[in-house]
């Protein structure tokens, strides 16, 4: 990645999101209208931890990423959620994203040209991630990237502390009933 750009309010929210924890690393993850569920699901996990593990203003040490302003609306229903805009969504191809639910492609399902678009557009969400990471380590600050399908039993910050690297992973994989791990 070459060019990162990240407005002035997107540095302060990811520097507010990280002043939040003791050892200021960046918790942060990328808001989609398509996906407002996910978003509930996770909110609705990171509250969990709050109340029933202990770790108050959780939600706080998270900077949400909203791609369009039906994100940003509803990632803005709780005032302690730190949500920012990110415009590089607002124009792609000509056409304004922010603005439309053109990254809402399951409603276009039927539509070939729909889907091509869709595919595309969720590549750039994709690759916008490791940009805003990227953006987030230039600034100085620890990043743990997070997605909103990943629902928190845990808060990941103590184990990734213990753990120092200059780069973890972590990742599912599915095995049959017949499989064992170890």
């Amino acid at each position: 990645v070459e060019t990162v750009n990240g407005t002035a309010e997107m540095l302060q929210t990811m520097h507010a999101a990280a002043a939040g924890d003791p050892n200021g690393t960046l918790l942060m993850t990328m808001v989609n209208g398509a996906f407002l569920h996910m978003f509930e699901l996770f909110c609705l996990s990171i509250r969990r931890l709050e109340n029933v593990r202990q770790r108050p203003k959780l939600i706080e040490k998270i900077a949400f990423i909203c791609v369009d302003y039906a994100a940003l609306d509803r990632c803005r229903l709780d005032p302690r959620r730190r949500c920012v805009y990110d415009p590089s969504f607002s124009v792609v191809d000509g056409n304004d994203l922010a603005a439309s639910r053109e990254f809402n492609y399951h409603d276009d399902h039927n539509n070939m040209g729909g889907v091509f678009d869709a595919t595309r557009h969720y590549s750039r969400l994709t690759a916008r991630k490791a940009e805003l990471v990227l953006l987030g380590l230039r600034q100085g600050l620890s990043v743990l990237w997070t997605d909103l399908d990943v629902i928190w039993h845990k808060d990941p910050l103590p184990f990734v502390l213990a753990h120092p690297a200059e780069l973890q992973l972590s990742g599912m994989r599915c095995y049959n009933a017949s499989q064992t791990t170890t």
